[in-house]
């Protein structure tokens, strides 16, 4: 291993004493986010539990050292008093280069390192090298940073994870639905964000719970209003999670005379009405024999 020399160690600022209002492990969410959005490349998310540690790459990203400091030095530091966080990248002459900002009593201290002890003005293939101590902790974040796309604007949560939120408890709709959606940035439009947030892992969740517990989440209640808004670019995506769904369950679906029938492992029949109360059954029908049902 190469003897990492210091190449900048100074005083930036002093310790602002504010009581934040948001988990760490949102702020980390938000810091990710922000630096997936500055770029437009989604992270690359790995977690090393052997060394306590979690990866989150930009592949093909450069980003200059000041931006880096001047824009997220304060939260990088508020983050490394839970989650030590290095900055690493590729520097002159390929070599690795990296930043840490912390807290050092009340002083803000920000150290710049690497092998040949040359300053560097860049940082290529940022990677951001995240100490996490406790096991659960490094499942949470590997699960909430690899949920972030930096065209979406929050992130689905299993409620498994819900005391790792400041939304913890607060009494609103998202206590009865399936995920807990955790805002990145303003949500102009929540209803929209977070069916938007949702994988196609997530949807077929949502399916499996309707095909297998009859149980139909509030998501759905969200899908069913937009749909009939006509907003439906995301058909094609509920369709393929739901068809995932059915094929784990190994249901079959058989069409026939311009009817269909739904069959469970067992050879029985499955028998779905738009005229029930369940807007998952609704958009079943609509996705699976769109000729005969209409949602508007």
């Amino acid at each position: 291993m190469q003897k990492i020399v210091n190449v900048s160690d100074k005083i930036i600022g002093s310790k602002d004493h504010i009581k934040l209002d948001i988990s760490n492990v949102e702020l980390i969410s938000i810091l990710v986010h922000e630096l997936s959005k500055e770029i437009g490349i989604n992270p690359e998310v790995q977690c090393i539990p052997k060394e306590k540690s979690i990866w989150v790459i930009f592949s093909d990203s450069c980003f200059e050292c000041d931006f880096l400091i001047d824009n997220y030095a304060l939260i990088i530091a508020a983050v490394s008093e839970k989650y030590p966080i290095v900055i690493n990248g590729i520097i002159n002459d390929f070599e690795e280069g990296e930043i840490k900002v912390f807290y050092e009593e009340d002083r803000l201290k920000l150290n710049k390192s690497n092998a040949s002890g040359r300053d560097f003005l860049n940082l290529s293939d940022l990677c951001l090298k995240i100490n996490v101590e406790k096991n659960e902790e490094i499942e949470i974040l590997n699960e909430a940073l690899s949920n972030i796309r930096y065209n979406r604007n929050c992130i689905a949560i299993r409620r498994k994870w819900d005391k790792y939120f400041s939304n913890y408890s607060i009494n609103d709709n998202q206590k009865v639905m399936k995920y807990n959606y955790i805002p990145l940035e303003t949500l102009e439009n929540k209803e929209y964000d977070y069916i938007n947030s949702l994988s196609i892992l997530q949807m077929k969740e949502l399916w499996l719970d309707f095909l297998v517990d009859h149980h139909t989440a509030l998501e759905f209640e969200l899908l069913y209003n937009m749909f009939q808004k006509r907003s439906m670019e995301k058909m094609h995506l509920w369709e393929l999670a739901l068809r995932i769904a059915l094929s784990e369950c190994e249901f079959s679906v058989e069409y026939y005379n311009k009817q269909f029938n739904v069959i469970d492992r067992g050879g029985n029949h499955i028998y779905y009405n738009f005229e029930s109360y369940s807007s998952a059954e609704k958009l079943l029908l609509k996705i699976l024999f769109p000729v005969k049902t209409n949602l508007y």
